[in-house]
């Protein structure tokens, strides 16, 4: 029990020769602990306001990214396209008046020719031999005429005899003008100035009434016809715009109408439209063409929008989606005519307002959206 007592005794004494030194590491832990409750407020604020960006930028791409494209005024034009060919009035078959052995070719193929010009002669030696004859009976006749209308002025003769003598010299002139008219028959002239496009016999064979014998062509006045559905007969007029375009020559010529069809073709429902075209190299009859003609103009005050942005409602209605302060607006428009993608708007649209282009078809009415940048 002594020993116990002892025992006790000395660990008393030890406790209360250490107490200085528990304290201050005490108040050392105390003091590290009050700075780093500091450092901790200063990080959890920085924390907060971290987080609130983060959240922000999170709602911000969460949104659906759209572009927009703003709503001007301008101008608006539509065009009507159609095509057409090449042609020119003088553009002719040339054929033999009379039928005979072809006996000579004047000309060549790519020649200029000018009007009246002998293009080809028919063998005409039988017409030339028949001429002779009748010029020489012709002769004799005109010389008996002359004798009997001499002795009736005397009143020497027979009425019948004169008579006779003047009904022989008229049917011999008559039989010569008749083989001088087979005789020009027999030369092939030019009808007009052009070009010879094409000859189509040879030189001995036999040339007829109906077959022909060269192509003529003057390309000075050439011109475009075109066929045009009778739905556009009140807005196309003489005068209006035209474009037209030559693909196989990569040419376009701006010109007019110049002439607009009275007549309505039954089989297609189709009237006639005629655009003079000045000359230029290469322009051949027949060639395709490509005629842009304008039947619609507005000046200045036109509001159109790409016909992509145009949507339909179930019902068939036309309605887009404008962009107002960061939310979406469902629009019902009225649209007009439509050329090349895009749409003139007759109501629903002021200049100036954003519609929405890209994304206008991921949006309701009234849902936040946010424009890429």
């Amino acid at each position: 029990m002594k020993k116990v007592a002892v025992v006790i005794l000395g660990l008393f004494l030890m406790a209360c020769g250490s107490s200085e030194p528990a304290d201050a590491e005490m108040q050392a832990l105390l003091a590290e602990k009050d700075s780093l409750m500091t450092i901790k407020k200063e990080v959890d604020k920085r924390l907060k306001f971290i987080n609130q960006q983060i959240g922000e930028k999170d709602a911000n791409n969460s949104l659906i990214q759209i572009t927009t494209q703003k709503v001007e005024k301008g101008d608006f034009s539509h065009f009507l396209e159609v095509y057409g060919n090449v042609e020119s009035s003088q553009n002719v078959l040339v054929y033999p008046e009379t039928n005979g052995v072809v006996h000579e070719i004047s000309v060549q193929e790519g020649q200029k020719v000018s009007k009246g010009q002998v293009l080809g002669k028919l063998d005409s030696e039988i017409l030339y031999s028949n001429l002779n004859e009748v010029e020489t009976n012709l002769e004799l006749a005109t010389t008996i005429y002359e004798k009997q209308s001499r002795l009736r002025e005397k009143n020497i003769g027979s009425e019948v005899e004169y008579l006779e003598a003047k009904n022989r010299k008229e049917s011999l002139e008559s039989a010569r003008e008749t083989l001088l008219a087979q005789i020009e028959k027999s030369q092939i002239r030019a009808p007009f100035t052009g070009i010879v496009d094409e000859v189509f016999p040879k030189e001995g064979e036999m040339a007829a009434i109906g077959m022909p014998f060269l192509r003529i062509v003057n390309l000075d006045n050439v011109y475009i016809k075109a066929d045009v559905s009778e739905e556009y007969l009140r807005s196309i007029t003489e005068g209006a715009d035209a474009l037209v375009e030559i693909t196989n020559l990569d040419t376009s010529i701006a010109a007019n109408v110049d002439q607009v069809g009275q007549f309505i073709n039954p089989n297609n429902r189709t009237f006639k439209v005629r655009i003079n075209l000045k000359t230029i190299d290469q322009l051949k009859p027949n060639l395709l063409a490509k005629i842009k003609i304008k039947d619609f103009e507005l000046k200045e005050e036109a509001i159109a929008i790409p016909s992509r942005m145009i949507q339909q409602t179930p019902e068939g209605d036309d309605y887009v989606m404008i962009y107002k302060d960061g939310v979406v607006e469902k629009r019902m428009i009225k649209t007009s005519i439509s050329y090349q993608a895009s749409t003139l708007i007759s109501e629903g649209l002021k200049d100036g307002e954003i519609l929405i282009d890209k994304g206008a078809r991921s949006v309701n009415d009234g849902q936040k959206v946010a424009v890429a940048g």
